[in-house]
């Protein structure tokens, strides 16, 4: 397995997405290469992916996702819809999703 391949192997598990799954979000994104045979192969070492058509956006963009993901936690986001993954991924990046969380204790005695 190449580098990319393994680096985009460990990004997608610890997003807990399965060769089908990525091969459906990287199309989402026109990602070219990246169909679930090319992506198993390359995840079982038999073949390499292209890397300027396909593992290097690849890679890059799975890293988006884990970035999102980290910002969110300990909350899990939920990116099983392509689609859906797509658009809360460029609302994050754009601005467009905020998020805020606070806590409030409640024995908390106001002076």
């Amino acid at each position: 397995m190449g580098t990319f391949e393994n680096r985009i192997a460990v990004k997608a598990k610890s997003l807990g997405w399965n060769a089908m799954r990525v091969a459906s979000v990287a199309s989402k994104f026109g990602i070219l290469g990246a169909s679930e045979t090319a992506l198993s192969k390359a995840f079982n070492g038999l073949k390499e992916l292209p890397t300027h058509e396909t593992a290097l956006p690849l890679d890059l963009l799975l890293g988006r996702f884990i970035k999102m993901c980290q910002v969110f936690q300990p909350f899990r986001l939920d990116l099983s819809d392509p689609t859906r993954a797509r658009q809360l991924l460029e609302d994050f990046e754009s601005g467009r999703l905020i998020v805020s969380v606070s806590r409030h204790e409640e024995n908390q005695n106001v002076a």
